[in-house]
């Protein structure tokens, strides 16, 4: 009877099986995680161009036709980066999922200053790289955005949109293990363009404020 039971093949299939199984679905699952983050990648990147493209077609504003409702102002822009969780369907969930911040930049009097800054979305922790207040000279906390404003000459105006979005894994307790990648953490992508249409240097109301702009005490209009 001992011989018979230490000698049976019985059931070894399924011992093999248990043993490999969990390796198997754990590579599975790895793959298929890591697919989603690519994807997530490059429809990250792929949002930032649309969002940046959109803007650079956008008519800017300037001292004379400030009022006019189609040009670019804060309305405006904000209707634009609001299309951020569309273009990141179907990884988006909720407007604290992503956040979108656009800087015009300009090299003045040998000076890197911040024209204006804005912002769109709720995700917390997604911050600019470039810091300072609009009117202020700009600083830069990641070496790469200093090197690619650098070629800035003097009065020339620069766009930068930041496009940043949550990424949270399936699993995160078994591939944060493995790997950072696979760790919830905010994705960042950044464009560097220029308006084709002309410098964008105004952004009302705000930017100069209102009352600072001829139409700003009611006048001008859709012109």
């Amino acid at each position: 009877m001992i011989r018979q039971f230490l000698c049976s093949k019985k059931g070894a299939s399924a011992i093999e099986f248990a043993l490999i199984a969990p390796i198997f679905l754990i590579m599975l699952m790895g793959g298929l995680e890591a697919g989603r983050f690519v994807m997530i990648m490059n429809k990250l990147q792929s949002a930032g161009f649309s969002l940046a493209s959109i803007v650079s077609q956008t008519q800017p504003a300037n001292a004379m036709n400030a009022c006019d409702t189609l040009r670019l102002n804060q309305q405006v822009l904000t209707n634009i980066t609001s299309g951020m969780n569309t273009l990141m369907e179907p990884h988006a969930d909720g407007d604290d999922a992503s956040r979108v911040i656009v800087t015009s930049l300009m090299r003045d009097n040998g000076a890197m200053r911040i024209v204006w800054q804005h912002s769109q979305g709720q995700l917390q922790g997604a911050n600019s790289e470039i810091t300072g207040a609009p009117g202020g000279n700009a600083g830069f906390t990641d070496p790469a955005v200093t090197a690619e404003t650098g070629a800035l000459t003097e009065g020339e105006n620069m766009l930068v949109l930041e496009a940043f979005f949550r990424y949270e894994p399936i699993f995160p307790r078994i591939f944060g293990a493995v790997s950072d990648t696979f760790t919830p953490r905010t994705l960042a992508k950044r464009v560097y363009f220029y308006n084709r249409l002309g410098k964008a240097i105004y952004l009302p109301p705000n930017f100069p404020v209102a009352g600072e702009i001829p139409c700003g005490n009611g006048g001008g209009g859709n012109t």
